[in-house]
């Protein structure tokens, strides 16, 4: 067992009692979604374990519903407002040492500098990972699902891992004209054979302009007229209400992006999704790669060059040494034994924070005492938190006062 697996295998069992209330709350709804509003608000199971932080807060079926993210494993689920705490002091979400977010670090560093118009975000996790992460665009298309993506998956890895996890960045627009493919999909899931990470990927995936790579700054979300929150809230919103529990990672159409959206990616706790590995683009895979893929039926090239690549890798498969691996594992163990440790090192003096890049961080004020850091992530809701000492100003909008 290497580095990278056994920071696997310590988050899952370090998040064992957040994941079993994640997977006991709400997740299969029906109904209309009102009042759909970004929150950041600290809280807990009515029964106590796990930390969680409520991202999105709207009413459904006449009842009070929250998505809520468990900082350390990366799960989300959707939570009656009845069964949640909320911290009494809900701007601080008050942890041990060794129990900083690596959500928290993840959101950070992927929507931090430099801001490139393409391939912003997290695009790979740890080289030493026996294995990679397999994304599945869906953008908007005429096409039916290129259903053989998944029994590929679940073929190759038959007898050797189930469910095989996958992450789905499905555009709503897709949603609304794909209700069979859907349903196909979910089957898979309620049959144990797959285990999806549904990936915002935008309302329409706009593409009136389709860019040349020189023109990538006038595309998709880009473009001229494009209403950002439409785009990406009320996407969610058709998750939901077609039964899906939205994640906390965003995948951009085309991967295009500016600082502006970004930012904004930031204040609504979304973490965009690169990938360092799209297949049709002739991207070679490593370990910890994330690959892209489209299964919406628009790039056959890619479907072909992922089924090579399972076929190449029979043998590591078969032997165990090459592997599927989970998107929220993989982001939980490299954020999470990053995070705390280049934190702990500092003396609070102000400079930066090379080791992960603290100088990204959306506007986090923390402040020591003797056996806790209170971390306040204070993004644009939060700004009217003052810490007791004036602030020590480490980076653009990243802000430590000491106690």
């Amino acid at each position: 067992m290497n580095d990278g697996q056994r920071s696997l295998f310590r988050l899952f069992l370090g998040s064992a009692i957040a994941v079993a209330f994640l997977s006991s709350a709400t997740h299969l709804l029906a109904g209309k979604v009102t009042g759909y509003k970004p929150v950041i608000i600290p809280c807990s199971p009515v029964r106590g374990g796990a930390k969680l932080i409520a991202l999105r807060r709207f009413y459904m079926d006449g009842g009070e519903k929250y998505v809520v993210v468990d900082g350390r494993s990366f799960r989300t689920a959707i939570a009656k407002a009845d069964d949640l705490l909320f911290s009494a002091s809900w701007p601080e979400v008050a942890v041990s040492a060794h129990d900083f977010p690596p959500y928290l670090a993840a959101l950070g560093d992927a929507t931090g500098r430099p801001y490139p118009v393409q391939n912003q975000g997290i695009r790979h996790f740890e080289r030493n990972l026996d294995g990679a992460v397999v994304s599945v665009d869906l953008c908007p298309s005429k096409h039916p699902l290129v259903r053989s993506i998944f029994t590929d998956l679940i073929g190759s890895f038959q007898g050797r891992r189930r469910p095989v996890p996958v992450a789905i960045a499905v555009s709503a627009f897709w949603l609304k004209n794909h209700g069979r493919d859907l349903e196909w999909l979910r089957s898979l899931e309620t049959a144990g054979k797959i285990d999806i990470t549904w990936v915002n990927h935008s309302y329409s995936h706009p593409q009136v302009f389709r860019p040349r790579p020189w023109e990538l700054s006038k595309g998709f979300l880009l473009g001229t007229n494009v209403d950002i929150e439409k785009e990406i809230l009320k996407a969610e919103e058709i998750m939901i209400e077609e039964g899906l529990t939205p994640s906390v990672f965003v995948r951009f159409p085309g991967l295009v992006s500016n600082r502006k959206i970004v930012e904004k990616m930031r204040s609504w706790g979304l973490i965009p999704l690169g990938a360092d590995a799209w297949l049709a683009k002739r991207e070679v895979p490593r370990g910890g790669s994330i690959i892209l893929v489209h299964g919406n039926g628009n790039e056959p090239a890619g479907v072909s060059r992922l089924r090579n690549l399972l076929s190449a890798r029979r043998s590591r498969i078969e032997r165990g040494t090459w592997k599927i691996l989970d998107l929220r594992d993989c982001a939980a163990a490299m954020y999470g034994k990053r995070a705390f440790p280049a934190i702990k090192k500092q003396k609070f003096a102000g400079g930066s924070f090379p080791a992960m890049g603290y100088d990204k961080l959306p506007r986090i004020r923390i402040s020591q005492s003797r056996r806790f850091f209170h971390i306040v992530a204070s993004w644009n809701l939060l700004s009217h938190v003052v810490p007791r000492k004036p602030p020590v100003v480490v980076g653009p909008g990243v802000v430590f006062a000491v106690s």
